[in-house]
């Protein structure tokens, strides 16, 4: 299947509401390729952009309204403290080239979410 044609897969698939897990198994690709091309998809505008996330003060009140301090949300470094080292190289070996650690794991966060809230 080439380029064009498994990207405007992944987008039909990504529309009808499939999360990138569903889409990665239907297709019988990588979820990263999928994270990828939907992104592509959303830099080039056939997509939306997702929302925004909080703001860091919203974060923050949000934070000490659950009791928790600010700085329990931690780094992006302390996600690698917190994985084996086989799950950080697989993380790693995953993350698509167009995203940042940041983006790869909240799609991820998203994907879950949305199984998880699946009318």
């Amino acid at each position: 299947m080439e380029t064009a044609e498994r990207r405007q897969k992944v987008i039909d698939l990504y529309k009808e509401g499939l999360v990138t897990g569903e889409i990665a198994l239907a297709m019988g690709i990588k979820a990263s390729q999928v994270s990828t091309d939907i992104y592509t998809a959303r830099v080039n505008g056939i997509l939306p952009q997702p929302r925004r996330g909080l703001p860091s003060s919203a974060a923050k009140h949000l934070m000490k309204k659950m009791g928790r301090k600010y700085n329990s949300l931690g780094r992006m470094l302390d996600v690698f403290d917190a994985l084996t080292r086989e799950e950080a190289l697989w993380l790693m070996g995953t993350l698509p080239k167009d995203l940042t650690m940041a983006e790869y794991l909240a799609s991820m966060v998203r994907d879950v979410y949305a199984e998880e809230h699946v009318l």
